[in-house]
């Protein structure tokens, strides 16, 4: 089984190496710990949490040095304090001898006794108290430093046990100004000259109590039914108020009617119900305490006079004297002290409706009703029964002539066979004459038709009375019915084709070869544009487009950003495509090869399902879930592909290649061909590839593949194979030997068929199973969608495999008979459910599918935020402490800010490799490397 984050999550945050490859497995141990090789570069710091049950183990740390070996062992041997069955071990392998190992001490249990304090003299939160434990005796020091880093006061001691009261007031014995304010704790063992690792609390200094205000009911007024009490509760660091009710100016006793813990900004502080309050004098208080506890209180008075009064009705539409079609909307508004008022309307003293609160409103079709006048009154009535009639509104129904319009419109009358054609059409109540007359902008006849029924459908080509095409140009269609005297009007475009939309764009410094987020310039031109939009998709795909911009207005040289950081490398079809109020389209089209590892928001999981080991090369079945190909269909559903084996080879427009290797790394690589002989025979040659990803990887085609260079500057494969989907001749065999040692053979259209190393051991799969050079193998039964459903290694050991109706991954069973649910969104992995029931991991991600946050078994959680614009990813952890990445376009890390605000910066040469590190003291670290990487 593969290493569980989650199992372990309250007990260790995270291990950082500064040399890549250089941790085997996580270092546990309570303070930092430093290694330094013969040429003083730090290669390993571990930071850790703790549980309680691990924390006194601390104490109990050995190692021991192998020089001829280089290795370190770390282990915990205080078997008194940790149980066997929760027994913790660790190895790290250094590739150089140590020089020097030297712990530091750690500061643990830091707690802040609160989080706001006034120091005001009234012996109420007047302090504010640090404590802290050390891991070893030391001298420590608790600095507080204002909101400009200025230190105001310091306390210091030595021992174990730190503790620091401070009374808000800095060195010269004045109170500090209200604000925000850093207890920094730090500690030194002079013995060793180690420093441990700071740790800062925050706290408040309030002296100020919260603000309130009441504004309705006015002190001193009159209320009537329910009141909503209306005012203000003012304070950063509010933690509660209360609006209290009492009888009289002085009441002997106040009861609650409303509360909260929220500020109120001219909003809602509690509601009074009056109706069985008694008629006289009340006085309401509202108080307020916030986290430092300063509190403060107000009061204001009013009367409470209920009158014993009908409620008051009035039809708010349809207006009195209008004339109605179609569906018309009626209404009306109650006045009354009281809730609960039931209205029912009335329609031709017919009952229509009846309502039982607010908003009193509703539709009706008029249809029903025959044209000419009609009433509408409503009839309200409180719950004591008592009753008010409304004034009576008369209306006109005319439903003769409805729904006139033309379509299309604008139309193109040129005879093109587009839009030649508009269609004017009207309903009408009832069979009738009808008459339609069209006119340009002097009223000048230009076109009638006449009919009779009970709609009306005429077309209009855009001729005049003597059979010519009108001139583009605005006209007014005018529809009556001469028996009934209606008349009803539009107005219809006449507007031969215009030119269609221009457009063109490119990417910055003409690049075919994109990273990170593309600047994308170029034009949309167009008189009548009604909307452009650019959208990708991989190259000789046939799926749908992914949009990527978008407009309805003509723009000119920057038309936006491409994102490419939730797309996978390779080549990519963009188009930018335009359409004018005709419907004319244009559009443009080009290839780009996405390259470089920024991929802001991924989220990558790898499981070991199976494995056995045979010689050096060990055979492992390992599902790998990556969410920039969950749309994409693996050997496990949308999403999962076999970590060892799915590799995806694309070939662009400009003949490189770009592999994704099935443990997710993408490698492009440009085609390099060589032309070794001269003359005429100069334009045949070998196909040979340059890596321009960063990694020093290799590539080669299996087989004798001969290139030759066309007129046009494009190249024929000899040897190579036709690519069904493109027609392209594409090679389909390759060679990639990888900078770690492996050799990857590599078909096309299959993935990865065999992989061997420098000694001789190798790999080899098929659609049964993956075969070991010793003879052992891993056996994989498919379902009809090729789909694993079973896998056996050589010891009868098996796991079984479960998917829905869409094609996801939904159950998987290890070979003790564990069952873990997977859960989806759109084939994004949202949730891991254990056997138990209990969920192990739930992932969140954002409106654009990046991972936004990663949630425990306890429902602590990994937040992640994202700053496209400058390239920067800030993990806030489980504590609260963020710490921000910023990335150059490729993906490398350049600047780091922990939570301290301590900052490192990273330079890299063209291939990715570190060559600059500055650590926060300012110390620099420079890196080389030989021809081969090294």
């Amino acid at each position: 089984m593969v290493f569980d984050p989650f199992s372990y999550a309250s007990t260790f945050r995270f291990v950082e190496s500064s040399w890549s490859g250089i941790c085997q497995s996580a270092l546990l141990m309570a303070g930092d710990v430093f290694a330094t090789s013969q040429r003083h570069v730090p290669l390993l710091k571990a930071l850790t949490t703790w549980a309680a049950q691990l924390e006194q183990a601390m104490d109990a740390f050995a190692c021991s040095y192998v020089p001829a070996a280089g290795v370190i062992d770390a282990w915990f041997i205080n078997a008194e304090i940790i149980d066997p069955a929760a027994f913790v071990a660790a190895a790290i392998l250094l590739s150089c001898p140590i020089e020097d190992f030297v712990t530091r001490p750690g500061i643990i249990r830091s707690h802040i006794s609160a989080e706001a304090f006034s120091p005001n003299g009234d012996g109420r939160a007047d302090v504010v108290t640090v404590t802290a434990e050390l891991t070893r005796p030391a001298d420590w020091k608790v600095l507080v430093a204002d909101a400009g880093a200025a230190v105001i006061k310091e306390y210091a001691g030595r021992g174990q046990a730190i503790r620091a009261v401070w009374d808000g007031r800095d060195s010269f014995g004045a109170v500090a100004p209200e604000g925000k304010y850093r207890l920094l704790i730090t500690a030194i063992d002079l013995e060793y000259a180690t420093q441990a690792r700071s740790v800062v609390r925050e706290t408040v200094l309030d002296i100020s109590p919260p603000v309130l205000s009441i504004q309705i009911p006015v002190d001193g007024g009159e209320v009537q039914g329910y009141q909503n009490v209306i005012g203000n509760v003012e304070d950063a660091l509010l933690s509660s108020y209360r609006l209290s009710i009492g009888s009289g100016a002085n009441p002997a006793a106040f009861q609650e009617v409303g509360s909260g813990k929220r500020p109120i900004s001219q909003g809602s502080l509690g509601l009074l119900d009056t109706h069985a309050m008694d008629n006289c004098l009340y006085t309401l208080e509202l108080s307020g305490n916030d986290l430092a506890e300063n509190s403060s209180s107000i009061r204001s008075t009013f009367t409470v006079n209920n009158a014993d009064t009908a409620p008051k009705v009035s039809i708010t539409s349809p207006a009195k004297g209008s004339v109605v079609s179609g569906v018309m909307a009626y209404g009306a508004e109650v006045i009354d002290d009281q809730l609960g008022v039931k209205v029912t309307f009335y329609l031709d003293d017919k009952a229509l409706a009846q309502l039982d609160q607010e908003p009193y409103q509703g539709t009706y079709a008029t249809y029903r009703l025959a044209n000419g006048t009609h009433r509408l009154h409503a009839v309200a009535e409180d719950r004591a029964g008592r009753t008010t009639l409304s004034e009576t509104v008369t209306f006109t129904v005319d439903n003769s002539l409805s729904e006139l319009s033309a379509d299309p419109n604008p139309f193109t009358p040129n005879g093109d066979g587009w839009n030649d054609t508009t269609l004017i059409s009207a309903r009408l109540a009832m069979e009738a004459l009808w008459g339609i007359r069209i006119t340009d902008a002097e009223a000048n006849l230009v076109r009638e038709f006449s009919g009779r029924g009970n709609g009306i459908s005429q077309e209009w080509d855009g001729r005049n009375t003597t059979g010519q095409i009108v001139a583009d140009a605005d006209y007014t269609v005018t529809v009556s019915l001469p028996d009934h005297s209606v008349a009803a009007t539009l107005t219809v475009t006449a507007q031969n084709r215009l030119t269609p939309p221009e457009v063109d764009f490119r990417v910055t410094d003409n690049a075919d070869r994109v990273s990170g987020r593309v600047n994308l310039h170029g034009y949309v031109r167009s008189s009548s544009l009604r909307r452009w939009w650019m959208e990708c998709r991989p190259a000789g795909s046939t799926s749908g487009w992914t949009p990527v911009l978008e407009g309805t207005t003509p723009i000119e040289n920057y038309l936006g950003v491409w994102d490419t950081t939730m797309l996978e490398n390779g080549p990519y079809e963009v188009r930018l495509m335009a359409e004018d109020t005709l419907g004319q389209r244009n559009g443009v089209i080009d290839e780009f090869t996405v390259i470089g590892e920024l991929k802001i928001g991924n989220y990558r999981l790898d499981l070991l399902d199976l494995e056995f080991v045979a010689g050096q090369l060990p055979a492992r079945l390992i599902r790998s879930y990556d969410t920039l190909r969950k749309d994409s269909k693996g050997d496990f559903g949308y999403g999962w592909q076999s970590a060892l084996w799915e590799a995806n080879v694309v070939q662009a427009y400009n003949y490189d290649i770009t592999i994704t290797l099935p443990n997710g790394r993408r490698t492009t690589f440009a085609f390099t061909p060589r032309f070794p002989m001269g003359g005429y025979n100069n334009r045949i040659g070998y196909a040979e590839y340059t890596s321009v990803s960063g990694y020093p990887d290799r590539l080669s085609l299996v087989g004798r593949v001969t290139v030759i260079r066309t007129a046009d500057g494009g190249y024929v494969f000899l040897g190579a194979d036709m690519d069904e989907e493109t027609g392209a001749v594409t090679p389909r065999y390759f060679q990639l030997e990888t900078v770690d040692g492996l050799i990857y053979e590599i078909d096309r259209l299959t993935g990865v068929t065999r992989i061997s190393d420098r000694n001789g051991n190798s790999l080899a799969r098929d659609a049964s199973g993956i075969h070991h050079s010793s003879g052992r193998s891993i056996t994989l039964e498919r379902d009809g969608a090729g789909r694993v459903i079973k896998a056996t290694g050589p010891d009868g050991n098996f796991t079984e495999y479960r998917y829905d109706d869409i094609g996801d991954l939904v159950t998987f069973i290890d070979p003790d008979g564990h069952e873990y649910t997977y859960t989806y969104v759109g084939h994004a992995l949202t949730g891991i459910i254990g056997p138990d029931g209990k969920t192990i991991a739930v992932q969140d991600y954002d409106q654009s599918g990046r991972l936004a946050e990663i949630r425990d078994a306890e429902g602590q959680s990994i937040k992640i935020l994202h700053d496209l614009g400058t390239r920067t990813e800030t993990v806030v952890d489980r504590n609260g402490n963020a710490t921000s990445y910023r990335y150059d376009d490729k993906g490398n890390v350049i600047e780091k800010y922990d939570a301290l605000g301590n900052r490192w910066a990273y330079a890299y040469d063209d291939k990715g490799n570190p060559l600059v590190e500055i650590d926060p003291l300012g110390n620099t670290t420079r890196m080389t490397y030989d021809s081969a990487g090294n």
